[in-house]
């Protein structure tokens, strides 16, 4: 439940930029960082109260071998969220 927001700091101008919205039932991630584990420069805010669920990306992983229609959904989530 709750709304939660990814942002980032714009190194030139030094102003925080939203770059995706998540509202309730929904997921939300910096996909450079959980796609290559690599660490992220964004942040990701609630703007009320929250209830959040957080998968590693080992867990993740593990779950998309384990059941393919977690893959294939979560493939094309990512697809409807970038188009």
């Amino acid at each position: 439940s709750g709304a939660l927001d990814l942002s980032q700091i714009n190194t030139h101008s030094g102003t925080e930029e939203v770059l995706s919205l998540a509202i309730s039932d929904y997921w939300i991630t910096d996909l450079d960082s959980f796609r290559n584990r690599t660490p992220s420069n964004c942040t990701i805010q609630a703007g009320k109260d929250t209830e959040v669920l957080a998968i590693s990306r080992e867990v993740f992983d593990k779950a998309c071998k384990e059941i393919p229609q977690i893959e294939r959904y979560f493939r094309l989530m990512t697809e409807k969220h970038l188009i």
